[in-house]
């Protein structure tokens, strides 16, 4: 799994992920896009990579969450439950 910043030095966060998808070798690999602008373009963009946006400050649960959901839809199951 890698967490990517949007907001990086040399490369933004969406265009590593966009490089990532290109590779066969990185493309399965699940991405979460961390971000403290949230904004609906950023999220919609993350989602229709295949990757997952979280907002930062978040909390435990949320991160939790995230993790559950981009390993699962990776592993191909459609919803998986948030532990608690």
């Amino acid at each position: 799994m890698i967490f990517v910043d949007t907001m990086m030095p040399v490369m933004d966060g969406i265009g590593l992920i966009a490089e990532l998808q290109k590779n066969r070798r990185t493309k399965d690999i699940p991405v979460v896009l961390i971000t403290a602008v949230s904004t609906p373009d950023v999220t919609l963009w993350a989602i229709e990579s295949g990757g997952h946006c979280l907002t930062k400050p978040s909390e435990q649960g949320e991160l939790d969450y995230v993790v559950e959901q981009a390993i699962g839809l990776k592993n191909g199951e459609q919803d998986v439950p948030a532990s608690r």
